[in-house]
């Protein structure tokens, strides 16, 4: 069945990830959910747009990471890369 709203636990289980986890990213505004009554409800779309955003982010992080390190691989003062 291809529901457009998931459950908290729908959420956790697809990510691997504790329910109350899936909880706090939603009170800290990292994922939006609907309430429904007392039911929290996230829709599909949203998991999309999040995971697009957390591949986006973790690519950002790698390049910036490579960025730092290729400044320290390439100095030329360094005594281990030099042959004298």
């Amino acid at each position: 069945m291809n529901e457009p709203y998931l459950t908290i636990q729908d959420v956790a289980a697809r990510w691997k990830i504790s329910v109350p986890t899936v909880r706090r990213m939603i009170a800290r505004g990292e994922v939006s959910s609907v309430h429904i009554g007392r039911a929290v409800r996230i829709e599909r779309g949203e998991l999309a747009r999040f995971e697009r955003n957390q591949r986006q982010v973790d690519q950002d992080l790698i390049r910036a990471q490579e960025s730092s390190l290729a400044r320290m691989w390439d100095n030329a003062d360094d005594e281990i890369w030099n042959d004298a």
